[in-house]
């Protein structure tokens, strides 16, 4: 985190969600519509950033981080999406980024995307997945994240939770970034992926698939 260079305002989206509808018809209050927030808060439910980390190892990859309230589904995951290389004998038929994704929550799971050439005569390529889901693959029941702390602060095992210096620099990342911030743009509740600049920051940054 101390590598993490310092984030500039074209490296930072903040949003904040507007009414809206949920996917089984329940429509939800804006943020600023939520009883004791006041009506000019600019206060972000959504944040998207990309991080640059200046040493040997990480220099030159972009790190794309983000977080939302109201979004169309509760999900924590990691997706590494590899570089395409030059001189590649499909360079020139549209295919997506190979990709490794580990989901930690819900159905917690491991997928590798791998772009793979249809069998056949012609020249099509497409994205299948090679997929570890827990509960297809263990038997058994598999504890909550929120369960494995709690036992854990029981124990008195600390393994899982940060220390002090390192949340510390965690903040010297993101609390200037935020406290210069625009004012956030506006997202309906439900969204997928949150307010649109935050997409166009993806795809200005190397992520093909602003979806991702």
């Amino acid at each position: 985190l101390r590598y993490v260079l310092p984030l500039r305002p074209e490296d930072i989206v903040t949003g904040q969600y507007v009414r809206g509808t949920t996917a089984d018809g329940v429509v939800h209050p804006g943020y600023l519509e939520e009883p004791g927030v006041p009506a000019d808060s600019k206060t972000a439910t959504f944040a998207a950033a990309v991080l640059r980390v200046d040493n040997n190892r990480w220099r030159g990859v972009p790190f794309l981080m983000s977080a939302g309230k109201g979004l169309d589904s509760r999900m924590t995951e990691i997706r590494i999406h590899f570089k395409r290389r030059n001189g590649n004998l499909y360079r020139d038929i549209p295919r997506p980024q190979n990709a490794l994704v580990i989901r930690v929550q819900p159905d917690e799971a491991i997928t590798m995307n791998i772009t793979n050439k249809v069998p056949g005569f012609g020249m099509a390529l497409n994205s299948a997945a090679l997929d570890l889901r827990y509960a297809k693959a263990f038997s058994g029941r598999i504890a909550d994240a929120y369960e494995n702390l709690l036992l854990d602060v029981t124990h008195g095992e600390r393994g899982l939770f940060i220390r002090e210096d390192e949340l510390a620099a965690a903040w010297n990342i993101f609390d200037p970034a935020l406290r210069e911030a625009a004012q956030p743009e506006p997202y309906v509740f439900g969204s997928a992926t949150g307010p649109g600049c935050a997409r166009c920051l993806a795809a200005a940054r190397g992520f093909d698939d602003c979806n991702d």
